[in-house]
């Protein structure tokens, strides 16, 4: 969604023609009506061709009135391309002559999601082949002003496998940001045991290493089903993950269907009553006071969505939320 509310959408067009192939890139712009904004590129698309059939655009990112374009050719490596919106051509002042080659490993890379943060650094998420077992693991890179940032890491780049010997595979638009951490989904395979995929989330911290605080020691594996589990995206909670992907279904398992993680495993009793909190009233329109043995230093506002609305520092146990517009809050 650009600053003028309108609304950006991309993709790929292929049409099969043997005497003239097409595949190209496609950009359209809609309006806060619903409808196709004529006054955007060529009377409401921009249309860019690609080189080579087998080039596959895995995502796009709008920032700054340019869209960065996370690419995929699955003989050689991928890239990221960057075209600007206002001059309506590619900036080839990014990376080297307009790409920002992906070529980390002797292996090509497999390429799934890409962020970019609020200072445009990008953060590239995807799989390589480790070994003759088909084993994979994921991958998690930093790109700093077009150049690894070594400080993120080992050398600007973290790989992992969940469990030795496994298959850890990322998946699209698997990778997101929420303070200051970043989270990736994906899937794991076990070709010795737990015969089936599993869905995975891994949290870092944004100096690439593992958040140990989040799930079991850094990790949440769905082990849930006995079949096949692929989380296609999700959205963030201060407490819980929530996805949308595929999920077994007696002999269909395809079937679409949504899955709550929480991030923590469930308190027991004594551990309940030890740590309670409360908070009054509820709802609230002004004054929210907590009663606790704690004391607490901060409060964080997130919105239905899990992004940070506002920090508070309360006073005397209390915090003035009267700024806050009306709707559902998470604390």
């Amino acid at each position: 969604v650009r600053p003028d509310e309108k609304v950006l959408f991309i993709g790929f067009n292929t049409i099969t023609n043997a005497t003239n192939p097409d595949h190209e890139i496609i950009m359209m712009q809609i309006d806060a009506t619903g409808q196709l904004d004529t006054g955007f590129g060529n009377n409401g698309t921009i249309e860019l061709p690609l080189d080579f059939d087998n080039i596959s655009l895995l995502e796009g990112i709008y920032k700054d009135e340019s869209i960065y374009m996370l690419m995929e050719d699955p003989f050689t490596d991928g890239y990221i391309t960057k075209y600007d919106l206002g001059t309506m051509s590619y900036d080839t002042t990014f990376g080297a002559n307009g790409q920002l080659a992906i070529d980390n490993f002797t292996q090509a890379e497999n390429l799934e999601s890409m962020y970019i943060d609020e200072n445009t650094n990008i953060y590239v998420a995807g799989s390589v082949l480790t070994g003759m077992n088909l084993d994979f693991e994921f991958f998690l890179y930093k790109y700093s002003n077009g150049i690894l940032d070594t400080s993120f890491g080992t050398d600007g780049m973290v790989n992992f496998q969940l469990i030795p010997n496994t298959n850890s595979k990322t998946n699209s638009h698997s990778l997101k940001q929420h303070g200051d951490k970043l989270l990736i989904s994906g899937t794991s395979f076990n070709w010795d045991a737990e015969n089936y995929e599993k869905a995975f989330f891994a949290q870092f911290n944004l100096d690439g290493s593992l958040d140990t605080n989040f799930g079991d020691e850094g990790i949440i594996i769905n082990y849930f089903f006995d079949n096949l589990n692929v989380p296609f995206d999700y959205i963030y909670y201060p407490d819980s993950i929530i996805t949308c992907g595929s999920c077994p279904d007696g002999g269909d398992p395809q079937i679409p269907c949504l899955v709550k993680y929480l991030k923590q495993p469930a308190l027991s009793v004594e551990e309940f009553e030890r740590e309670a909190i409360t908070f009054y009233p509820n709802p609230v329109t002004d004054m929210l006071t907590f009663q606790t043995t704690f004391i607490i230093e901060s409060i964080d506002v997130y919105d239905v969505l899990g992004r940070t609305i506002q920090t508070y520092i309360p006073v005397n146990n209390q915090v003035d939320l009267s700024p806050l517009e009306t709707g559902q809050y998470f604390i």
